[in-house]
């Protein structure tokens, strides 16, 4: 009724509670596609156990799940520093946005008898930058040449 098994690499005995089944340990671990090659970089041998499973003894499941388990902490690690780092770099440019927004006038440059709107308007003016004169530009002598145009409300 079964036929003999083909005749395959001789198989070391070991007790079937201390083997670890590959399909087990797939379960906490995938090292992808190819476990032949996992296992034979970590020199882990492979083993049959009673019911023919490719196994691994239990130290050598032990000691790959623990380095494992490492892995994925230095992962977890490191991408809460990314995190971090990411947090603070949002912080700074939000404080940079912030302090580019105008803050306003305060109450008490409002003087009695002066409408909001023309308050507003000469605190604008006022805070625009100044154009530098001609004889201010001389003065400072930085070899740069200023040009003003004489056209009236060209600012630039």
């Amino acid at each position: 009724m079964f036929r003999a098994a083909a005749a395959s690499a001789p198989v070391e005995e070991v007790a079937p509670s201390s083997l670890v089944p590959l399909s087990v340990l797939r379960l906490e671990m995938d090292p992808g596609d190819d476990w032949s090659a996992y296992l034979a970089e970590h020199d882990v041998p492979v083993l049959a156990d009673a019911i023919g499973r490719d196994s691994v003894l239990s130290s050598d499941a032990r000691a790959l799940l623990a380095e494992r388990r490492a892995e994925l902490a230095r992962e977890r690690e490191a991408a809460a520093r990314r995190h971090e780092l990411l947090e603070r770099e949002a912080e700074e440019r939000d404080r940079e946005r912030r302090a580019q927004i105008w803050k306003g006038v305060p109450a008490s440059a409002f003087p009695d008898g002066v409408s909001a709107a023309s308050v507003l308007v000469a605190a604008l003016g006022e805070s625009r930058p100044k154009r530098q004169s001609v004889l201010e530009a001389a003065l400072v002598n930085s070899g740069e040449i200023a040009y003003h145009s004489l056209a009236p409300g060209d600012e630039s």
